[in-house]
């Protein structure tokens, strides 16, 4: 998803400004996938580091980076080597005109879906190699499907649907083939709204954003006689029971309802469980909650804490009934054996 789009100079009335670097600070981490930069003037280039910034490792820098004109004035740059950034700088090596920087990050999650062909409304190619297209990388080799005057749609389904914010289509004018005139189909889960996407006139990227966001099953991209397409990039988090930047890694099945967080930590552990993956198992508490979620401790307070004065005194007064009890039998019975005539002598 895009986390922001940022102009570079926020704080006053130019629209661009000229510097060599440019800082950007996230409330957390986030996943930096690529970046497009708007230049004042459209000679004006120089060469460009990418610098993540993270409170555990540091800085680190991007050692393979794409970069590629959108047209004369827009060019996107992106790392090969996703990371997460707390700090995300872009360093120029000279003072350069710069008006707008938009950076887009979060997961693609499009590499979790399965795609297919289908041609005037049969399948002709199914479970494809779709490397070519969702790769991370937006201009290397582009998939062409040329047929004059067919209907050419790309199809991109998840079983685990996704919970989608934003859809990115990258296309090109490749040996001479382009695509024009298509449509972006998004298809919800369940009961939520589709969204549709109708190309305006031919660029390089088209954005759809989903508001709200909403679980998604499929997507599709149709097109009539060429379809040109490099990259499909799908931003937002992991369908139930998967997890990772690309959500193709299964949560723990000790997680509650198999339901985890980005680097695979369960959500909340059923009960009797803990830990991070809640894989130690704990013994009842003893002190706390009882099954029914009462708390119990004022019961375990009444009978060896601040109310057990009134079980002792009664303990006490039992007692004392009981050894007088005893006491007073004792008596009598010494009573009796002093009162007893003695028989007479025998003569």
């Amino acid at each position: 998803m895009a986390v922001l789009a940022s102009r570079v100079s926020p704080q006053s009335n130019n629209k661009c400004r000229r510097n060599h670097i440019f800082e950007f600070t996230f409330l957390k981490e986030v996943y930096v996938t690529s970046l497009q930069i708007r230049y004042l003037y459209k000679d004006e280039r120089a060469k460009i580091t990418l610098i993540y910034t993270t409170a555990d490792h540091g800085d680190w820098v991007c050692d393979q980076q794409l970069t590629y004109d959108l047209d004369d004035l827009n060019m996107v740059v992106e790392c090969k080597t996703i990371t997460a950034a707390k700090t995300f700088t872009v360093k120029f090596d000279e003072d350069i005109y710069v008006c707008k920087i938009h950076i887009n990050g979060g997961r693609n999650i499009a590499r979790g879906g399965f795609s297919s062909i289908i041609v005037n409304g049969v399948v002709t190619e199914s479970d494809i190699n779709d490397r070519m297209v969702i790769d991370q990388i937006v201009k290397d080799d582009c998939y062409v499907k040329h047929l004059p005057d067919s209907k050419i749609t790309w199809v991109t389904e998840f079983y685990m649907p996704p919970t989608v914010v934003e859809v990115l289509v990258y296309t090109a004018d490749q040996d001479g083939q382009k695509m024009s005139d298509f449509t972006i189909d998004i298809e919800a889960d369940e009961e939520a709204e589709d969204v549709n996407y109708k190309s305006q006139k031919f660029q390089n990227v088209h954005s759809v954003l989903v508001r709200p966001p909403r679980k998604i099953r499929k997507i599709e991209i149709t097109t009539t006689g060429t379809l040109v397409l490099c990259e499909l990039q799908v931003y937002g988090e992991c369908g139930i029971g998967m997890f990772g930047p690309e959500c193709d890694y299964e949560c723990y099945e000790t997680c509650l309802d198999q339901d985890c967080q980005f680097m695979g930590i369960c959500k909340a552990c059923p009960k009797g469980r803990t830990g991070q993956n809640c894989m130690k198992l704990v013994s009842p508490p003893s002190n706390s909650l009882n099954e029914s979620g009462q708390d119990f401790r004022p019961l375990l307070q009444s009978a060896n804490g601040e109310n057990s004065g009134s079980a002792l005194n009664w303990g006490r007064m039992i007692g004392i009934l009981t050894l007088m009890f005893f006491v007073l039998a004792l008596i009598l019975v010494l009573r009796k054996s002093r009162t007893t005539v003695p028989a007479p002598p025998i003569e």
